[in-house]
Parts: C-alpha cells; structure tokens; sequence
C-alpha cells in the first residue's frame, strides 16, 4: 500500500492542464513505464502518474530509496523537481529557497569550506576552499541570478497569494513581483485584478517612492554625523597604536543619489585628499598600517602613506565575488594597503594577499580580514573611521555603532598579544 505524505507532495509543482493530459494520454497508451520512488511505503516521486494509474486501474511499479530522515527525503524530492525542465524560474526559485535552512546549517558546520556537497560536484584535494555564500549557492542551484532569489523571497514573504500566482504563472514578472509586494496587504488587493500594464506602472511609482525615502533618510544621517563629529561628540583616543586599520571617507563625488545617474551614495559624509593628508593619526614609533582602498584612489592611498611616516609593503585583495560598478572595467576587489613605521612585531607564515568573502553592507569589511590582522600583529590595535566596535579594539568615526550589536568601549584596552 501506497501512503501519501501531504508535505511531500507539496513540493511537487503542479502540471499545467496540457502537460496533466499528455501525462494521461501517454500512461493509457503504453503503460506506466517508470517506476514510482517510495520511502518506507511513502511515495517520493511519481504523484501526477499514481494518481492516473489509480483512477484507470492501470498497474505500475516502484522502487525503493532509502533516507536518513524526512528531511533528507524532501530535500531529494526538491533536487528531483529542480532537475524539470517545464517549470518557471519563479517555481525554481521557490523550490531552491526550501533549501536555504540546511544550507545555513551547513555554512555554520563548516565555514570557510565550499558547500560541494550541496552542489553535488566533487572537490579535488589542492581546490582552494572558499566560505558558503548562500544567496550565490542558491542561486546556482535554481540557474537564476541572485538579485532574482532575493526577489522571489521578498515575493514569498509579503505578497498576498494571488500575486504570488501570478508571478508563477508568469502573468507578471518576478520583478514587477516584487515591487507590488512592498504595498501593504490592503493594496496589493486593491490592484491585483488589473493587468500587467497597470501593474508595472504602480511598481515604477512605489520604485520612485522608495528611492526618494532612502535619500531623505541618508540626508538626515549625514547631518546626524556632521553635527556630532562638529559637536565633539567623536574623539580620537588619546592613546597611541601599534595597529591601525584606516578606510578613509573617500570623495566621489557622489553624495547625492541620482536615479538618473550613479545609483550610489556615501552613507558618510566624505573627505577631500587635503583633509585626509591633514589628519593626525595616533601611531606609536613602531607601527603597521592596513590602508583600504580602491582602484580610483590607489595612488592617493599610497601618498597618504608617505605623508603619515609609513613604507608601503603589500597589497591584500579582497574578491568579493559579485559584479559592481565601474566606469572602464566592472569591478569586483577592493584593495588594503600595508605598510609600516618602524620596526613593528609581524608574524605571518600562513596568510595570502587574498580573501575571498562575499560583500556585504557598503563599506563593512570582511571578517576575515580582522581575523588576519589580529593572527599576525601584536599590541594596541584601532580601527579609524570604524563603523563597527570590535572587542579589543579601539574605534573612531561618527558611524561606529553601524553594524554594531552593542556599543563597546574598548579605549585606553591592555595591550592585546
């Protein structure tokens, strides 16, 4: 006897009225020729056609696979879907974002090793082992973009049902989708009978909407930071340093968003090379300097260096894995300058000049950059123009709470070995 697991079926994407009828066609005409898949008695694979079978008395066979655990089961049974080639990128994605769970799991069992095991590729010996990134491992599974899984979740979370039905019925598309789901429910009833047309002029209006709330609110972020660094309320610690870690305010000239033009702004308010070479660093005689920057400021970068008493050494990349900007070439690395004053305690028999770790909010460097820093330097450390307290670090900037979880105070710390 065969049982049905309601949960399991679920994640069978339903057939379309023309693909049931085939299905149905086929199966009186020649059979049921593949087996269904069962697990302890519970059909796995196989629903569309045990049903026909069952309505015309038409035998059937089935083999058996064996599964750790309900899981496990329904995680092949989503693999299994994925493997269709008549399903939507929008069923795709939607069957992929299942996975997102163990996938978390698995980051957080191995982190800083590449989730092959999900991706069901094999891993030579000497490949070089990178950390999960899931929204780029979802991706891959479901054969979208990121920004598309990012959307389809977005979708899942807030759209009301019969959005969501269209957006799998391809009726809308997923970025329209998307843009109708940031309404409220009461909205999204209000316009989900009209048509697409209609439905993609709403969603330009609530895109325009948005960005003009993001600059508003970045104008008055600015003014927050501007009047507590003109206030006094952010000092530079009256210790000096044996580590800094400095990413400079760089001027882009873009501290005004433009939907027209550069979709980009400064969430800081931003400082001319004269003001940056005017700074007063606390560097103690003996000292390391990690400079961040990027490939329109390198030369800048390395002038900022010479005038605060530092001899250039190495450049660290960080790959951040995806596209961004650029005028001449998209760019994907950021750069960090090393360089010392005096004779400083570096020791370092095992880190490379790269790291490869997915971006993440604008300006916010790597965790493994700070794991690095602190690996192979001793003594006071301080991270200037921080936007996020570090415990056994200093910190200095108007921002420095940004990504915190708690505001830290770390001044005037022992000297960290």
């Amino acid at each position: 006897m065969i049982v049905i697991n309601p949960t399991f079926k679920a994640l069978i994407p339903p057939l379309s009225v023309e693909e049931r009828e085939q299905l149905e066609t086929n199966i009186l005409a020649e059979g049921c020729r593949d087996p269904l898949v069962v697990w302890r008695d519970v059909l796995v694979d196989g629903h569309n056609r045990y049903e026909i079978c069952q309505q015309h008395n038409i035998p059937f066979n089935t083999v058996a696979k064996a599964f750790a655990s309900e899981d496990d089961a329904k995680n092949w049974i989503i693999y299994n879907q994925l493997g269709r080639r008549n399903i939507s990128p929008y069923v795709r994605t939607q069957l992929t974002l299942l996975l997102k769970p163990e996938i978390e799991r698995q980051a957080k069992q191995h982190q800083g090793k590449r989730n092959d095991l999900l991706l069901k590729s094999a891993k030579s010996s000497n490949q070089h082992e990178e950390p999960i990134n899931t929204r780029k491992l979802l991706a891959k599974l479901a054969n979208v973009s990121q920004d598309t899984v990012m959307k389809v979740e977005k979708i899942e979370e807030q759209a009301i049902t019969e959005i969501i039905a269209k957006a799998k019925a391809g009726t809308i598309s997923i970025n329209v989708a998307s843009k109708i789901a940031a309404l409220s429910k009461q909205e999204q009833k209000r316009v989900v009978t009209l048509n697409e047309r209609e439905l993609i002029a709403i969603a330009k209006a609530v895109f325009a909407k948005q960005k003009q709330a993001k600059i508003e609110n970045r104008k008055k972020e600015l003014q927050r930071q501007k009047a507590a660094i003109a206030d006094g309320k952010v000092t530079v610690p009256q210790d000096v340093f044996d580590v800094i870690v400095i990413d400079p305010p760089w001027d882009y000239e873009r501290n005004v968003y433009s939907p027209t033009g550069r979709r980009v702004a400064s969430p800081y308010p931003s400082m001319s090379q004269d003001e940056l070479l005017q700074l007063k660093l606390p560097v103690a005689d003996d000292c390391v300097m990690f400079l961040w920057t990027t490939h329109g400021f390198i030369f800048f970068a390395k002038e900022l260096l010479e005038k605060w008493g530092f001899n250039y050494k190495a450049t660290l990349v960080w790959d951040k894995g995806t596209l961004g900007l650029g005028t001449y070439l998209r760019m994907q690395c950021e750069f960090c300058l090393m360089a010392v004053k005096g004779k400083p305690i570096i020791t370092n028999t095992t880190y490379r000049d790269i790291i490869r770790e997915p971006r993440r909010e604008h300006s916010r460097k790597p965790e493994a950059f700070y794991k690095i820093v602190e690996a192979i330097t001793v003594g006071k450390r301080l991270d200037y123009f921080s936007r996020e307290r570090r415990k056994g670090w200093a910190s200095f900037g108007a921002d420095a709470d940004k990504f915190s979880s708690g505001k830290l105070q770390v001044r005037n710390r022992k000297p960290v070995a």
